[in-house]
């Protein structure tokens, strides 16, 4: 298995190996990230994912916000602290982002106003929810999860990795 974090790439590197390694190339499977793991959770949890576009986020974002009693924090704040902190951590309860590290964030946030800004993610979550589509984040955190929580046997000698520092 060769993956990377950019589906072009993978094309590019695939039509390369057809070049280069003729017919073992039928014994090497190259695919983008999120392409390999939307197939092992088909395939290995029978699940069907469905990934919001970015249009669709940014309207589930705008709904959240528009929801909440106060406008006190930025779309684009919200959005990065939804990224760089909740996903990145795994977050899923007021209690655990009450307490994580925010280090690096730039603007500081007390306590009350975490507790503020989990309503609009939970406002967020909802609508995505209601959906009935998900993240890239999430897609790949499942695929883990089922990878270490099972004993799936892969079918691969060995994998490479590209690009693994902008992997989820």
């Amino acid at each position: 298995l060769f993956t990377t974090y950019t589906a072009n790439l993978a094309q590019s590197v695939d039509e390369n190996l057809k070049n280069l390694c003729g017919s073992d190339h039928a014994r090497i499977e190259c695919l983008h990230i999120h392409s390999w793991a939307v197939r092992f959770l088909h395939e290995n949890a029978g699940k069907q994912v469905a990934v919001a576009q970015n249009e669709e986020l940014d309207k589930f974002w705008e709904e959240a916000i528009l929801a909440s009693e106060e406008f006190e924090f930025e779309a684009g704040f919200l959005k990065s602290e939804w990224e760089q902190v909740v996903q990145v951590n795994e977050i899923t309860a007021l209690s655990d982002y009450l307490t994580v590290s925010r280090r690096g964030r730039g603007k500081t946030l007390s306590r009350p106003e975490r507790a503020r800004v989990w309503k609009v993610f939970l406002r967020f979550k909802e609508a995505l929810e209601r959906s009935g589509k998900t993240e890239w984040p999430t897609v790949i955190r499942d695929a883990r999860r089922r990878l270490e929580s099972s004993k799936v046997k892969l079918p691969y000698k060995a994998v490479i990795v590209d690009e693994a520092q902008d992997f989820h």
